[in-house]
């Protein structure tokens, strides 16, 4: 294969990542709603609203219409597009440097690269100065996503970079930052001993 071929081909899989990581993201993103609501009443033992799965989606969807489903939406649409569009193509490039510079086929091979290209991709992707706009942007998520549990008439949260002004308001950003630095340093290796676990599994099946 040539170069341009190549390079095409890497293109490709970066566009089909992208494009992939979105919808993965739109379609699952209401089922992301209603576990994080369903975590929140378990752990603080609220008043139980929601009595299921399936109960959730429909309560979520009674009291706050379609738009109740994608509560932080924008939060989770900024990392995962970009996390899934750098992991193909350089699936793909390890595959090839595993196997005909150090000879590793088959299921090795596979396994191999998911591990390394999860973990190379984690490193674009998190490094601790982004990481932490990232969990901060979890944080505001999972309040946007959960409010509602407490005022269904008032919402404190209604866009990523206004609830970060709110909750920068209500408890100072140099509160946020000590509250969060112990998160960050074990966050990023769990998160990735976790993905990269997650696509062990998953690939060399595939």
């Amino acid at each position: 294969m040539n170069l341009d071929k190549q390079r095409n081909l890497y293109w490709n899989h970066f566009i089909a990542g992208l494009i992939g990581g979105f919808i993965s993201v739109t379609v699952c993103h209401p089922l992301e709603v209603a576990r994080s609501r369903l975590n929140l009443q378990n752990a603080t033992k609220s008043v139980n609203k929601y009595s299921g799965f399936l109960n959730t989606l429909y309560v979520i969807f009674k009291e706050e219409g379609f738009s109740g489903y994608y509560k932080g939406y924008r939060a989770t649409a900024i990392a995962n597009p970009l996390f899934h569009s750098l992991f193909f193509p350089l699936y793909k490039w390890n595959k090839e440097i595993l196997e005909i510079k150090y000879k590793i086929y088959g299921f090795y091979n596979h396994a191999a690269a998911t591990v390394l290209t999860g973990f190379l991709c984690d490193l674009i992707t998190n490094p601790l100065w982004v990481y932490f706009q990232f969990k901060c942007k979890q944080l505001i998520r999972t309040r946007m996503q959960t409010q509602y549990l407490h005022d269904h008439n008032n919402a404190k949260y209604k866009s990523v970079f206004g609830g970060l002004l709110t909750m920068y308001k209500e408890v100072y950003f140099k509160l946020l930052i000590l509250g969060r630095i112990l998160c960050i340093i074990q966050g990023v290796w769990v998160l990735q001993f976790q993905g990269c676990l997650t696509l062990l599994i998953q690939f060399p099946i595939l």
